[in-house]
């Protein structure tokens, strides 16, 4: 049973809503409209001790998206978290922006009770572009939705029967059970949406003992893990896939970085191999 907000649901939520309302200062659950116009929801307020005799530090944690639960006079969210950044650095505006919040319905916790609704929430500016991201990046005009970008990505046009490449590079698994090029998703979401346009990666030392030796994290996340190469070929034929530019070491124990392209004109065709030969 999917449950409504009723009534009681209405006074629970008002009553919360008032206590949250009286609080001054960034709230989890508020808007940041950053400087490279990135606008994410507060996801956390931390106060960091004072170093020696000095103040303490206040810093807020920013997230795209995630769960905001309406208690008494708090919210809290689950999800993950970006990079903090100062409170000194955000001016609150006198905008509101709707959010989606959830209480229990009848605030009795349980199984798929939770209703979900939208309230204002304030908006503050941030003096700095959105943690993880590029600080030139701007969003499209008109962002794709997400429904769009993976949509975009459905390789069920191709023959069900057969193994899944774009180019040289063979999609992995996952990619392979839902005909879908996750790769390619995953790099669409950080071109449309501003995670960066660089994904970080590590080479692993001589006699490391693992099958992988090319490591790479995701786009605007570095310590998030995305894929991984046995050899560098391997990687190269990926680069070219979805026209990834490296640069850096690709020498046992370098760093290196893969740009992400500003568009897909230049991404190899999707193909599935069969032993009759491939097919686009």
């Amino acid at each position: 049973m999917r449950y409504q907000v009723d009534e009681q649901d209405q006074a629970i939520i008002a009553k919360r809503m008032a206590a949250l309302d009286a609080m001054t200062g960034p709230r989890v659950g508020d808007w940041v409209h950053f400087a490279n116009d990135v606008r994410w929801r507060i996801s956390s307020v931390i106060a960091y001790p004072a170093d020696g005799d000095g103040p303490v530090v206040h810093k807020v944690q920013t997230s795209e998206g995630g769960s905001y639960y309406l208690g008494l006079g708090y919210v809290s969210m689950s999800g993950s978290l970006e990079d903090p950044i100062p409170v000194s650095s955000l001016t609150l505006t006198e905008q509101t922006i709707d959010a989606c919040l959830w209480i229990f319905h009848h605030d009795l916790p349980g199984g798929s009770r939770g209703v979900r609704f939208t309230r204002p929430m304030r908006v503050y500016r941030c003096a700095l572009p959105a943690p993880g991201t590029d600080p030139n990046w701007r969003p499209p005009a008109r962002p794709a939705s997400r429904e769009d970008l993976m949509r975009s990505m459905t390789l069920e046009h191709l023959p069900a029967q057969g193994v899944l490449f774009r180019g040289e590079h063979e999609l992995p698994h996952m990619s392979q059970v839902l005909r879908r090029d996750l790769t390619g998703q995953k790099i669409l979401f950080a071109m449309h949406y501003g995670y960066g346009r660089r994904a970080f990666g590590y080479v692993r030392g001589p006699g490391h003992g693992e099958l992988w030796t090319f490591l790479v994290y995701a786009p605007g996340h570095p310590g998030t893990n995305w894929t991984a190469f046995a050899t560098e070929q391997d990687l190269r034929n990926f680069t070219e896939a979805y026209d990834l530019k490296i640069h850096g070491s690709l020498t046992p124990g370098g760093r290196f970085e893969l740009e992400l392209p500003s568009n897909t004109d230049r991404w190899r065709p999707a193909a599935v191999s069969t032993p009759s030969g491939p097919t686009t």
